[in-house]
């Protein structure tokens, strides 16, 4: 299906429909939604953490680290972003980075 993000006032309407998509186990669709978002709208640092958030759940810890740290890249001061960067690093085993990144 079509992502119904097309300018950035959308782009809100679009996350929210992507987790309810998630919330009602059609994972295929939220992250389909996600990346339509992303590539509307590849600055918009809360689709990127958002899609790592859908990554952590599907058991890709190391493609949830690349969304957080391009989340990072766009919002360097986000506490969650570097919290659930050092989650994803040490469900990798990069435990070395990930105790960088919980401090």
């Amino acid at each position: 299906s079509q992502c119904p993000v097309r300018s950035q006032r959308h782009a809100p309407r679009s996350l929210n429909a992507a987790v309810n998509v998630w919330f009602i186990n059609n994972r295929v669709d939220a992250a389909h939604s996600h990346a339509e978002a992303l590539r509307a709208l590849p600055t918009w640092a809360v689709a990127h953490y958002s899609m790592g958030e859908i990554l952590m759940r599907v058991g890709k810890p190391s493609l949830a680290a690349t969304s957080y740290e391009a989340a990072l890249r766009l919002q360097p001061f986000d506490q969650h972003a570097y919290y659930s960067l050092a989650k994803a690093r040490e469900a990798s085993g990069h435990y070395k980075a990930a105790l960088h990144d919980y401090r």
